[in-house]
């Protein structure tokens, strides 16, 4: 068992990445000068006390990796509330949309049940929020687009349905966003072209229907887009090679048709691109043998067919596709038993 007994004047506790285990003590609320706690990575277990809240000075509380099955602290003036990795369950509490100081949120890897609250939106100052690997319904609300300082989102890994919201195209601070192992479908919003902070956006093994916006092509800063596994059709648009930031492109799985654009030929920093298991058709753009950077190369799983450029990258499937020559194929720094055709 946890004791604070004795230490009226403490403002900043840290027993983090011990062995501790027992309850948090009731009697924690008392000390009334604490700013700072942070109890991570512990097996501390059983409910989280109400009298945390009494603790109106605390503006950063970490209860992460721990065994915590019940409570939801929802103190006024909190900044910053780690809960993630614990056994929390039941809904996200209302209480919690009153926190107008709370900067990051992470509730992630429990056992959180309902759906995302309307009023989320309320939290204004919020620049991480992660709800991922929970049991979370529902859709996810308009009001997500009040959330203009946001930098993280992270849903991923819920039973999220419904469409995309176009509001979330508000998010001009977003750096990350994570909407990925739900079932969401609809299509991707053209706003996203307003997402213009962003380096990261994974929605992959999804429903998403519709097309490739070409709008994406105004996110020069991202150099991460997975939107593999849902079923998204029409061409890959030629504006996707504006992206000059961009390390991974990873769309494998989804209905695509047509030719693969010459324009991704000018990604320069690509090192991982993934087009298999569509129905592409054409030839291999000879603009991929200036992609010196890439490492991963996989077009398996479709209908392409010519000649096959001078490439420079170190993994190369071309499996399942019609009439592939190999004649001009030239892999720099690598071995044959990984190239497969």
């Amino acid at each position: 068992m946890i004791s604070f007994a004795g230490l009226p004047h403490l403002d900043y506790l840290d027993l983090c990445d011990n062995n501790l285990s027992g309850r948090i003590p009731s009697n924690i609320g008392a000390h009334a000068n604490l700013l700072f706690i942070n109890l991570s990575n512990n097996r501390l277990h059983g409910f989280i006390p109400p009298s945390i809240c009494n603790l109106t000075k605390l503006i950063s509380l970490d209860l992460s990796y721990n065994l915590l099955s019940n409570g939801f602290p929802t103190c006024d003036n909190l900044a910053k509330l780690y809960l993630n990795h614990n056994k929390l369950t039941g809904p996200i509490p209302p209480s919690l949309l009153n926190l107008a100081s709370l900067k990051v949120l992470d509730i992630s890897n429990n056992k959180i049940m309902g759906s995302i609250p309307k009023g989320i939106g309320n939290l204004t100052s919020l620049e991480w929020l992660d709800i991922s690997s929970n049991q979370i319904m529902g859709s996810i609300p308009k009001s997500i687009g009040n959330l203009t300082s946001l930098e993280r989102l992270d849903i991923s890994s819920n039973q999220i349905m419904g469409s995309i919201p176009n509001s979330m195209g508000n998010l001009r601070s977003l750096k990350f966003l994570n909407l990925s192992n739900n079932q969401m479908s609809g299509p991707i919003p053209s706003t996203f072209s307003k997402l213009i902070s962003v380096n990261i956006i994974s929605i992959k093994s999804n429903q998403l229907n519709g097309i490739l916006p070409p709008e994406l092509g105004l996110l020069v800063l991202l150099s991460y887009l997975d939107l593999s596994t849902n079923q998204l059709v029409g061409g890959i648009p030629p504006e996707i090679g504006q992206c000059h930031s961009l390390s991974s492109l990873l769309v494998s799985d989804n209905l695509l048709t047509g030719r693969i654009p010459q324009e991704l030929g000018y990604l320069s920093e690509l090192y991982e691109l993934d087009l298999s298991k569509n129905n592409l058709s054409g030839a291999i753009p000879v603009t991929f043998s200036d992609l010196y950077h890439l490492l991963k190369l996989n077009l398996s799983y479709n209908s392409l067919a010519g000649r096959v450029p001078y490439l420079a990258a170190g993994v190369i499937s071309l499996d399942r596709n019609i009439e592939i020559q190999m004649t001009y194929l030239h892999v720099k720094h690598t071995k044959a038993e990984n190239i497969k055709v």
